[in-house]
């Protein structure tokens, strides 16, 4: 073990073009080793299994293992202290960078149960597993003066829960509009909490994990205030096992390009952080997530894609050349933060992974989660995993929302070209969209031998939630699923003609698209999926639940 600016770090030795060391927070060290060869990966785990008390956890697999990356996880002994050491190899020609890659990770690990990286830990048992998709929106239906609907007269957010086979829950973000303290962050509480204990077959509530996709208040703002009212309040049997998150301890920037910013607020960033350390105080184990982990909860195993250290220490200029998705859209004018607005790169936090709930030997339901996943990630993964990433469901990225910067003269081109770009370029099943001027020409990498482009061919699409969609939810909602996909009249609706494409793929499968709106979506995870609306547990207003 050799020590350097960082500290303690089993160090790389080898041919390399070019080592980084990166502090990426939450006492975090990563160590990227640009043109490490897949000889030099294993020379690095042989010399990993020499350090003291030397443990590996275990070679994931799923995904990954389809794919000619490789990833190892272990535990080693230095100075008195446990390191949890994250090993991950990408061969060139699935790097974004052109070169190959080593992404080692190094944690200090505090009081983790390390069981739940051991697929041996994985169960069995009699409860129905569900997919609940929860409905975090609520819409003032008025819009403002300039055609878009105030912030401050909605719920927006994307939260999603799992009820796995103990009868245990997996929750995947949580709505809200603020760090637990606002009026909307509680009523998302609320409505995760009637979920749960409608769904919950025993009278204790149990969360076997909880994800969050990246540090954006619309997504962890209903958890903060649930972990302040419910979790750990003797008036709520709750209890909370697992965090999964990559949420950053302190504002980073690493990388700017054209005067982008980073805009995660300190204020929003100590909230948070004083949360997940008070959770870990009451026993709930916090994991920092990186590319290459699997983690088994149940009959649930998550696997993550893509964490912000795929990025780390900046981003390949193959980001910003003429043929990027990035560029293509600056291009256009589109003045981006991957929500709206062109402030931020938080989105690029957003972390991909790979749910998949056994039911039984024979069946398996796999769910391909994006949070607010932007360019940079999608891209990323695409490069690595390719059509590995092929899944039942798929939630498509930041809430099938827009994801622009308003008051431009051609808003609604900007807005198809970007729907193009970041949900069917990327993630959908979707045939050459002629009315948005998609040549295959212009995307030939993403196309595939039958027209179609894009790698996951999902059965289920999912919508979290999302803004200005009035219309196109009612829409959705009253579309006849006998009818010919062909003759939908979509002719009030031709802005959101991609997501239409979306949907009629995922019908051409035998599925459909699910959108979040005031009711839970409830996919039933047996031989085969059935999907009900349940409008009993969701409404405009959640009312106190202990009253």
């Amino acid at each position: 073990m050799t020590k350097n600016e960082y500290g303690q770090f089993p160090l790389y030795e080898g041919t390399h073009t070019e080592i980084d060391f990166t502090d990426t927070y939450n006492d975090c060290i990563l160590m990227t080793v640009k043109g490490a060869t897949k000889e030099g990966y294993e020379s690095y785990l042989a010399k990993l299994t020499q350090a003291t008390d030397c443990k590996e956890i275990v070679a994931p697999h799923g995904v990954l293992k389809n794919t000619d990356n490789l990833a190892s996880i272990y535990t080693i002994s230095y100075e008195g202290e446990t390191l949890l050491i994250n090993v991950l190899w990408i061969p060139a020609e699935k790097s974004v960078y052109g070169v190959s890659e080593l992404k080692v990770s190094a944690e200090p690990l505090r009081n983790t149960d390390l069981s739940v990286f051991d697929p041996a830990s994985a169960s069995t048992g009699p409860v129905e597993s569900l997919l609940i998709q929860i409905g975090q929106d609520g819409i003032n239906e008025t819009a403002n003066e300039n055609g878009y609907f105030d912030a401050d007269s909605m719920r927006s957010g994307m939260a999603y829960a799992y009820r796995l086979c103990d009868g245990s829950f997996f929750l995947l973000d949580g709505g809200g509009t603020n760090v637990g303290d606002s009026e909307k962050d509680k009523d998302c509480a609320a409505r995760i909490y009637q979920t749960l204990k409608k769904y919950s077959p025993s009278e204790e509530i149990v969360i076997a994990g909880w994800y969050f996709s990246h540090p954006h208040v619309d997504h962890f703002g209903g958890f903060m205030a649930f972990a302040q009212d419910y979790i750990n309040n003797p008036n709520y049997r709750i209890s909370l096992e697992h965090v999964i998150c990559y949420m950053p301890n302190i504002p980073v920037q690493t990388f700017k390009k054209e005067g982008e910013v980073y805009s995660l607020t300190p204020e929003k960033v100590e909230a948070y952080t004083a949360q997940f350390e008070a959770l870990r105080e009451g026993g709930t184990n916090i994991h920092k997530a990186h590319a290459g982990q699997i983690f088994y909860l149940r009959n649930l195993s998550f696997e993550v894609l893509f964490s912000y250290d795929l990025l780390t220490p900046k981003l390949p200029d193959v980001f910003f050349d003429s043929t990027s998705a990035y560029s293509r859209m600056k291009n256009k004018k589109v003045l981006m933060n991957w929500t709206g607005g062109g402030r931020d790169f938080t989105n690029t936090f957003s972390i991909i992974a790979q749910a998949t709930v056994t039911v039984n030997e024979e069946t398996s339901y796999t769910t391909l989660w994006t949070g607010d996943a932007s360019c940079f990630g999608i891209e990323t993964v695409n490069k690595m995993y390719g059509a590995a990433m092929k899944s039942d469901f798929v939630q498509v990225p930041h809430h099938g929302g827009t994801q622009m910067t308003v008051g431009k003269e051609d808003d609604d081109e900007l807005r198809k070209y970007y729907h193009q770009i970041q949900v069917n370029a990327f993630f959908g099943a979707v045939r050459e969209a002629v009315q948005e001027n998609t040549p295959i020409s212009q995307f030939p990498e993403h196309y595939n031998p039958d027209g179609s482009y894009g790698f996951v061919r999902a059965k289920y699409v999912l919508y979290p939630s999302s803004v200005n969609r009035v219309n196109f939810y009612d829409d959705m909602d009253n579309l006849d699923p006998s009818m010919d996909v062909n003759k939908y009249d979509r002719s009030n609706l031709s802005e959101w003609n991609p997501l239409y494409h979306l949907q009629d793929e995922a019908r051409l499968a035998g599925g459909d698209s699910y959108l979040a709106r005031c009711f839970l979506t409830v996919f039933t995870l047996g031989s085969s999926v059935t999907v009900v609306k349940d409008h009993d547990v969701i409404t405009a207003k959640m009312p106190d639940p202990l009253q």
